[in-house]
């Protein structure tokens, strides 16, 4: 897949996944946008509204070939808010195409941290067995929001 079907894909489920803002009731919070680290993209939307969180993220890890994965995180839990930050733990699942060229599919769980200062940043934690990460630090391109 190249670059530019990639951030298509990125930029489809930040679309798709809006709806999560939208449905965010007054007084809570959000945290959506797309950022670019290293061999990484992350584009979604969390809304919480205090007891609950909604929303999608989709994260790609782009490997040599055979290799990649794309995970998709549809459930938030342990979500905290600061000024200009999310924290929160997802769950979802991944997946890859290892040398074999047999699909693989398997849950995770990762803890991200996304901060939208002057110069945004993501870092995203394997929690577990099964999960993602992505090295803390300056996005390379992008945009995150907190609200």
């Amino acid at each position: 897949m190249c670059l530019p079907t990639r951030l298509a894909l990125a930029a489809s489920l930040l679309c798709a996944s809006s709806s999560a803002t939208a449905e965010a009731a007054a007084g809570s919070r959000t945290v959506s946008g797309w950022a670019r680290r290293g061999d990484f993209t992350l584009a979604g939307n969390l809304a919480y509204d205090g007891k609950r969180a909604t929303g999608a993220f989709v994260l790609l890890a782009y490997a040599g070939t055979p290799g990649g994965a794309s995970c998709h995180f549809d459930r938030f839990d342990s979500v905290s808010f600061g000024p200009s930050s999310a924290v929160f733990d997802g769950f979802g699942e991944c997946t890859s195409m290892p040398a074999n060229g047999k699909l693989t599919r398997y849950a995770v769980h990762s803890r991200f941290t996304l901060v939208d200062a002057g110069s945004d940043t993501l870092d995203v934690n394997m929690i577990g067995k099964g999960g993602v990460t992505v090295p803390g630090g300056t996005l390379d391109s992008g945009e995150i929001t907190v609200r």
